[in-house]
């Protein structure tokens, strides 16, 4: 479902967090897959900075969220989408968690 433009939501920001969770997640999979703990520890630095980002536009849509009442289900919408999104880099991280510890035998 393609959700209208809100001017309320960068959609590039949007974009751009997708496209880093997508990175975090490619790039912990590669770390594991290849043994390589000197990629896994620079994922976890991306999916640490993802996460900070998606943490700071997750909080503008909620203050957003209680000035607008009335595009209150597009922001809601948005909500989830970054929550999934932050997710995603989550679950990279705790790849290249689980890669460290396999390689180095320390967490």
């Amino acid at each position: 479902r393609v959700i209208a433009y809100d001017p309320y939501v960068d959609r590039q920001e949007m974009e751009d967090m997708a496209e880093q969770a997508q990175k975090c997640l490619e790039q912990a999979v590669t770390a594991f897959n290849e043994k390589n703990a000197e990629l896994a520890r620079d994922t976890l630095l991306l999916a640490s900075q993802a996460k900070g980002r998606g943490d700071m536009v997750y909080a503008d849509l909620v203050e957003e969220s209680e000035k607008k009442g009335e595009r209150i289900r597009y922001l809601f919408d948005m909500l989830i989408t970054i929550g999934r999104l932050k997710r995603v880099g989550d679950r990279a991280k705790n790849i290249c968690e689980e890669t460290l510890f396999t390689i180095t035998n320390t967490s």
